[in-house]
C-alpha cells in the first residue's frame, strides 16, 4: 500500500516535467513546446499498472505487433489513441489495457497522471496515467497488437545502470546519440524512456 498512497499523493504535487523527460529525450525539448506541436495533432493515453509480486513491485511493458502501422516491434506501455466514446483520456487507458494485455482497471485504482508527452513520429500527445493492481495479473494478450509482454521491476528502473546510450535512426532519418533503458534483454527509448524518466524522479524521492 506504501507505493500506492505515496504516488497517489505525489502526483498531485507539481511534477518535474521536461527536465526529467529531456534526460532520455533522443532531441532536447524546450520548455513549453507542447504549445507549438501541430494543431491536427491525435490524442491517446498509455496507463503504467503496478502490482506487487514476490515482494517487489512490477509494471508491464509490451512489445508491439510488427502488423502497427505506428511505431510497430518497438516497446511501450499499453495505451492508445482517443475515441469518442471513452468520453475522456483515462477512459482510453483503462480501455487499451483492456484490450491489450486483458486486465481490467478500476478507475478507483487510477493513482493520477504524469506530465504530458508529443510523439512527432506518429503526431500524438500522449497522457502517461499510473494505476494499482491489487491481483497479481493474469495477462490475456491482443496478438493483433502485441507480440509480448515484458514485467519489468521497480528495482530494475531505478538502477541507473539501466541506463545506456547509442546511435538510434530517428523517423526523421537523423542518426543522434540515445539515451535508453535496458530493459531484460530490451531496449526501451523514446517516449516510452522519457516518460519512465520522470516516474523515475518522482520515486526516487521516496525509495
Amino acid at each position: 500500500m506504501m507505493l500506492e498512497n505515496y504516488l497517489r499523493a505525489r502526483l498531485k504535487m507539481k511534477l518535474p516535467g521536461i527536465i526529467e523527460q529531456n534526460k532520455m529525450s533522443p532531441i532536447p525539448l524546450k520548455d513549453g513546446y507542447l504549445k507549438s506541436i501541430k494543431t491536427d495533432h491525435k490524442i491517446g493515453s498509455i496507463l503504467i499498472i503496478f502490482f506487487r509480486k514476490n515482494n517487489n513491485f512490477f509494471f508491464p511493458l509490451i512489445k508491439r505487433s510488427n502488423k502497427l502501422k505506428n511505431h510497430s516491434s518497438q516497446i511501450s506501455f499499453p495505451g492508445g489513441r482517443f475515441e469518442e466514446e471513452d468520453i475522456n483520456l483515462t477512459n482510453t487507458a483503462i480501455r487499451e489495457s483492456n484490450e491489450e494485455i486483458g486486465l481490467k482497471i478500476k478507475k478507483n485504482k487510477i493513482l493520477g497522471k504524469l506530465t504530458q508527452i508529443y510523439i512527432p513520429a506518429s503526431n500524438y500527445k500522449v497522457s502517461p496515467y499510473i494505476a494499482f493492481y491489487d491481483k497479481i495479473p493474469q495477462f490475456k494478450l491482443n496478438s493483433f497488437e502485441v507480440d509480448k509482454l515484458i514485467e519489468v521491476s521497480l528495482n530494475q528502473i531505478l538502477n541507473e545502470s539501466s541506463i545506456l546510450k547509442k546511435k538510434m535512426k530517428l523517423s526523421s532519418g537523423i542518426l543522434v546519440d540515445c539515451p535508453y533503458y535496458f530493459l531484460n534483454g530490451y531496449i526501451v527509448w523514446g517516449a516510452t524512456a522519457m516518460i519512465l524518466s520522470e516516474l523515475c524522479a518522482i520515486l526516487k524521492e521516496k525509495f
